[in-house]
């Protein structure tokens, strides 16, 4: 099964991401449904039923040694960078924390052959907010970046980490839990 290992975005953030979403509203640019809003810490891809008991032990463990995170969306970016424009995106803020679990549970899965992380690339927590298909309006694009350059939410606390099953659909991807770990709340 198509696996990723994600933390889900609270419904009342979901609200802000819709209104920048409005944004960007051409017809090269494929919004997310924010109903699904969620930051990949790390795409697995193919997994047999092993390696979903195995992922889910790591989770587990890794869950209990880490902390709930209080943060939130701000700034809009793009992948790879501003003169090709393939994914517009809202950082979650502070990094750190984020980081810190998602290069625990990358060192864990490769340790396994689970997972292997591709070289030089570097972990940016963030949602997509949509992906751009081709070059048109990238202007537009760079303009509305910086018209919503001061963005951002109220504060929101992660405090789960989900193992996700994605079933890709003509109409988009779909994205199931197969199950989630509550993260550490400070003493």
């Amino acid at each position: 099964m198509r696996c990723f290992i994600a933390i889900d975005i609270p419904e009342e953030i979901r609200k802000y991401i819709d209104s920048i979403q409005k944004s960007f509203e051409y017809e090269n640019i494929s919004l997310v449904n924010t109903k699904q809003s969620h930051c990949t810490l790390i795409f697995l891809g193919e997994i047999d039923e092993a390696q979903v008991q195995e992922t889910k032990s790591i989770l587990e463990q890794t869950a209990t040694r880490n902390y709930s995170v209080k943060c939130q969306l701000k700034c809009i970016g793009v992948f790879p960078d501003r003169n090709d424009i393939k994914v517009i995106w809202t950082g979650i803020y502070p990094k750190d924390q984020l980081a810190t679990i998602q290069k625990s549970l990358e060192i864990e899965l490769t340790k396994t052959g689970i997972y292997n992380s591709p070289a030089h690339q570097q972990f940016t927590p963030h949602i997509t907010i949509g992906r751009v298909r081709d070059s048109r309006h990238k202007q537009d694009i760079l303009d509305e970046i910086e018209k919503n350059r001061s963005f951002k939410t109220q504060y929101f606390k992660i405090n789960e980490l989900k193992l996700k099953q994605s079933v890709l659909l003509p109409r988009g991807p779909k994205y199931d839990d197969i199950a989630a770990y509550k993260l550490r709340e400070p003493a």
